[in-house]
Order: C-alpha cells, then structure tokens, then sequence
C-alpha cells in the first residue's frame, strides 16, 4: 500500500484500507506513520477516502515531536524506575480495568488516563517490542482484529465518526530497550479551538473512565455532552 522512497510518501485507498495495519512498509530510519479516514463524502467520491501519510527522518534529524517526546519520557522512566513506561501503564491498567476497552492473548486497547481528545484509544502490544516492523506473523494475526473490534466499536457507539491513527514506532538504528510501539486512534469529534492551538494544552470533556464504558457498551453516549 504504501512505499517509502521520498521523504513524504502519500497513498489513496478506498474505505476499509483504512483498518489494514499490515500495509504499511519501513526504512532503515525513523518511519512514523499517520492515517486519516473521514466520513464526509462528496458526489466524485463512492466511498469514504483514506489518506496516509509516512515521515522518514533519520533519528539524527528532526523526529516526529510527538514520538521525540515520547521515546525521551521511555527512556529517562526506564532510567528512574527500571522498567519500560508503556510496560508500567500496561501492568497499572490491566490490575485496575476501569480504563481497558477490549484486550486478547498479545495487544490491549485502552483510554489513556490522560487523554488528549474524547475516547483517543491506544492499542499495545502486551509483550514489550520496540519497533512495529518487528511484529511476528502470530503478532500481526492478533493485532488486525483488535483493531478492527475497536474501529467497529466506535463505528456503533459513536455513530461512524472520522478519525485519524498514529503508529509510534522506533528507529530502526535505535538500540534495544526503552521504547514500546503502539498505536493510538483518535476520533475526531472536537475541534481544537484557540485555547489549544495557543498553549498547546488540550480539553478533553469525556472522562477516560466513561469513554471506555460507552465502547464497551456499558453507557450510551449521544453525543450531546461534547
């Protein structure tokens, strides 16, 4: 689907390309990917369109600042705690619950406690990895109907809404150890207004506890409180 041979690489697919996490493809440096499916369509356009866009840069370079940020926050946690920072929210989520949305044998799909937009969901893998290419061919067949169960929860709980998914992943030079790629969803039912754009601080008005309660079908949710 998607070949990494210019530093911006974009591709168009039709509806359900959108759900295909295996059709992204690497390069000996950083590849930070990011899809964007919206529901909003017009005459020339007989299916809802999916735009993906890949980023290579090498990790010497100017990094994605969000995946800077985050494989920086890994490294200095692993530094103080001993132990990998998307391991540590695993083991705390998988022992409370109250914010899993659904999980199987190898990934966990969750509302992070400190959610940036209403039901931002990250899918992760259990077993600590440090790069999304690495994934074993029992890994990819656990993964694809994870995502596909958390795409059509929000698909039913939350009346079919855009929105855009992110895989943070690591660079291929990067030795083993601090980061855990994952993959976050994020539906666009929001607006980032002027608050955000000039802080850079966002409003979230969904709870992360509710959130995972209405995709899991224990709330329903209208939509009226965003």
């Amino acid at each position: 689907m998607t070949a990494i041979s210019r530093p911006w690489t974009i591709a168009r697919s039709n509806g359900s390309s959108a759900h295909t996490a295996s059709g992204i493809t690497t390069s000996p440096r950083t590849a930070e990917s990011s899809t964007s499916r919206s529901s909003r369509i017009t005459a020339n356009e007989p299916a809802p369109p999916t735009l993906i866009l890949t980023l290579r840069s090498s990790p010497s370079r100017s990094c994605p600042s969000g995946s800077s940020r985050s494989r920086k926050a890994c490294a200095r946690a692993e530094q103080r705690e001993g132990e990998c920072l998307f391991c540590e929210i695993l083991r705390r989520e998988l022992g409370s619950g109250r914010r899993v949305v659904a999980e199987n044998g190898a990934f966990v799909a969750l509302e992070p406690f400190a959610a940036r937009f209403p039901f931002e969901t990250w899918l992760l893998p259990k077993v600590h990895a440090r790069a999304f290419e690495t994934l074993s061919d029992p890994d990819r067949g656990a993964l694809a109907p994870i995502l596909k169960d958390v795409l059509g929860r929000m698909y039913r709980m939350l009346d079919d809404p855009s929105f855009n998914y992110y895989i943070h992943t690591a660079p291929v030079r990067e030795p083993e150890g601090t980061f855990h790629w994952h993959l976050e969803i994020t539906p666009r039912l929001t607006e980032i207004a002027g608050f955000e754009r000039g802080t850079g601080f966002y409003i979230n008005p969904v709870v992360p506890e509710d959130a995972a309660a209405i995709l899991k079908g224990e709330i329903r949710w209208t939509g009226q409180s965003i």
